[in-house]
């Protein structure tokens, strides 16, 4: 099965400097006749060039989508107001390799001078629960449930957030994980960057408590977790693990990708025939396989394991394809040797 190569649409903004003196951006507003001639930019891009726009999403339905984007920019904005306004097209597109980045200098000041959640968190069963805590009340224990931020239930941000992040057909599992390793930088993201967080916690054993906790700058918070979190970094070993224990087989596949793969001395093919005749072997009736760290990667390993799994013919992916000889606003795309190559084709 061959690998599908997708051109890359970057829609791009103009954001002028943030202002030093304030840990607030001061962002420029962008006209409405901008805003509109940005965004047809970007509708006739995916329309007349998108392989797969309309694999999850029926055109109308989409049609109806992008014109109500298109309603609503009758009124000046900020690049990032912009970018909040396109991010739910990602769940309807449900391609992962067709992403919209937010404005470069935004990521940046996030990443330096603007105030931010002041936790690390993780996800489980609709619950939000602190990982590790970086801000100044140290009596918030780890594994405290956040049951809302300034006023907005944490399941309700979830699902804001999910809504807004590429993913493939209807996963929502990559994106949740994508949101739990960097909640505090999707926070501000899609709802600002507030000085402080007026927070609910329930704490281990049942009780509520209210705070307000100021926000913490990306350094102060790195600072912290050096300190505080000396051993965060845990070696996860080959990509390819296997064990059985109490009769049940464990399977660890970390990467479906070749060069990760080769890099680690493993042949994917010989080490998942050895792993099933052995469960057949030792007659083991069990086995979990656990991907939870895995970020893709080629069909290929992907079908080999599955072949595994199941015994009747089955559809991995299906390929896509756009047939066109021009294609529409060239001055905008980024030319490289590869692109050149991927629009010759």
């Amino acid at each position: 099965m061959k690998r599908i190569k997708i051109i890359f649409f970057f829609l791009l903004v103009v954001l002028c400097p943030i202002i030093a003196q304030s840990p607030v951006q001061q962002l420029q507003l962008i006209s409405a006749i901008d805003l509109q001639e940005d965004f047809r930019l970007l509708r006739e891009g995916l329309e007349k060039t998108h392989a797969g726009l309309y694999v999850y999403t029926s055109k109308d339905s989409l049609d109806r989508v992008f014109n109500r984007i298109e309603g609503e920019l009758n009124q000046s904005l900020t690049a990032i107001d912009f970018y909040r306004k396109i991010t739910p097209l990602l769940k309807l597109i449900g391609n992962g390799h067709t992403n919209f980045f937010a404005p470069p200098d935004f990521i940046k000041a996030i990443n330096t001078n603007l105030p931010l959640f002041p936790f690390a968190v993780y996800w489980k069963q609709d619950t939000l629960y602190i990982l590790r805590n970086y801000s100044d009340d140290t009596t918030i224990k780890e594994g405290t449930i956040i049951k809302s931020i300034n006023g907005e239930s944490t399941k309700t941000l979830m699902q804001y957030f999910v809504d807004r992040l590429t993913r493939d057909g209807y996963n929502e599992s990559y994106p949740k994980e994508k949101i739990v390793q960097n909640f505090n930088g999707y926070y501000a993201l899609f709802r600002g960057t507030p000085t402080t967080f007026d927070l609910e916690l329930i704490k281990k054993n049942g009780t509520v408590k209210n705070v307000t906790l100021k926000g913490m700058i990306t350094s102060s918070m790195v600072q912290i977790r050096k300190k505080k979190y000396p051993n965060l970094q845990i070696e996860k070993g080959l990509p390819l693990q296997f064990s059985i224990k109490n009769n049940i087989g464990y399977l660890t596949v970390n990467s479906f990708e070749k060069p990760k793969l080769k890099k680690a001395k493993q042949k994917y093919k010989a080490f998942f025939k050895a792993t099933f005749q052995e469960l057949k072997t030792k007659k083991v009736q069990n086995l979990i396989i656990d991907i939870r760290d895995n970020g893709g990667g080629y069909p290929e390993v992907v079908n080999e394991l599955f072949s595994y799994l199941i015994e009747h013919p089955y559809s991995g992916t299906t390929e896509g394809f756009t047939i066109t000889k021009n294609l529409p606003n060239r001055k905008h795309y980024k030319y490289g040797f590869w692109e050149v190559l991927d629009i010759r084709k």
